[in-house]
């Protein structure tokens, strides 16, 4: 006599419950893998604008540490004797664009622009010390930098650089 295993399978219902839960695990461990490739991304985009932000303040700063002298100083506008001491070098802030002698400073990232650039100079002792040989003031910068990213993200990210550097009065 021959006998036959009971074989037992799934049922239709256990089947469908297992897939089910499958694919809830599958969308959450999804949901979980794009939200965090999309912040690495923002940080990532953020730590560069951030970067340029910077880079294009020290670029200012560094050619107004070594002028002898403050021409002319506005919101928007800053006019100094270069580090060579014959010409002169100006900077303005003029419809989204920074300018340096008359031309665009222009960003390696696509879709970088300055927003807004203001000086203010000011006479605060408190910074300055009591130095009347060389008389100075404080001269704040204040950058802003935002970055539109392109397509799936569409976001626009905002960077700040606020420098504060004691000058020598014209």
């Amino acid at each position: 006599m021959i006998f036959l295993k009971s074989k037992r399978g799934y049922t239709l219902l256990e089947l469908l419950i297992a897939m089910s839960a499958g694919a809830a695990v599958l969308a959450t461990i999804s949901f979980l893998w794009i939200s965090i490739t999309r912040s690495t991304s923002r940080l990532q985009t953020k730590s560069i604008l951030t970067t340029e932000t910077h880079r294009i303040g020290a670029l200012f700063i560094n050619e107004l540490r070594h002028s002898s002298a403050v021409l002319e100083c506005t919101p928007s506008n800053i006019r100094f004797v270069s580090g060579d001491g014959i010409d002169t070098v100006s900077y303005s802030f003029q419809y989204d664009s920074l300018f340096r002698n008359g031309r665009a400073l222009h960003s390696p990232f696509p879709g970088f622009s300055i927003n807004q650039c203001e000086l203010q100079r000011s006479s605060d002792s408190k910074y300055l010390g009591t130095n009347d040989q060389f008389p100075s003031e404080l001269l704040t910068i204040f950058i802003v930098g935002t970055l539109k990213r392109i397509p799936p993200l569409y976001d626009t990210l905002i960077a700040q650089a606020r420098i504060r550097m004691v000058v020598p009065h014209s």
